[in-house]
């Protein structure tokens, strides 16, 4: 879920309360929401009122009775919520490093993740191509 940050934007909560819906209107079911923090420009300035949107989503998803992560990286998590903010950290971590490894080896502890559960190791910049058939892909592992 890439949630829209902004004052034309509806309450993390509306928001987190419409994802969840449009799934279930599909008849479609899901594991779990992804909440993606990167973007730091589409993000507010002040870093508290980022933390308290991103809590407001997951506390949502709580309630709803879905299984939430979040998907960052170390900078972009630092520059939008800053490096000491460790609210989030009992949700899953799906960390961006694109280091070419496919494994957890060499992560780095950060925003009180101290294992993730997935790690995007590889990434397509720009629309290249790195998958089969000339498909521009993100590589992970979990």
């Amino acid at each position: 879920m890439w949630p829209c940050t902004g004052d034309e934007c509806a309450s993390a909560s509306e928001q987190m309360d419409a994802a969840i819906n449009f799934v279930n209107e599909q008849g479609t079911s899901i594991n779990q929401i992804w909440i993606d923090v990167e973007e730091p420009e589409s993000w507010w300035a002040d870093k508290t009122q980022n933390q308290n949107f991103i809590m407001e989503l997951l506390k949502k998803a709580d309630e709803r009775k879905i299984a939430t992560g979040v998907y960052t990286s170390s900078s972009k998590w630092s520059e939008i919520v800053g490096a000491d903010f460790t609210g989030a950290s009992s949700y899953a971590l799906w960390y961006a490093l694109w280091d070419d490894n496919e494994s957890f080896e060499g992560y780095e502890a950060f925003g009180g993740w101290t294992t993730p559960t997935m790690h995007q190791f590889e990434g397509s910049p720009n629309g290249e191509t790195n998958g089969p058939c000339g498909v521009s892909m993100d590589k992970n592992f979990r």
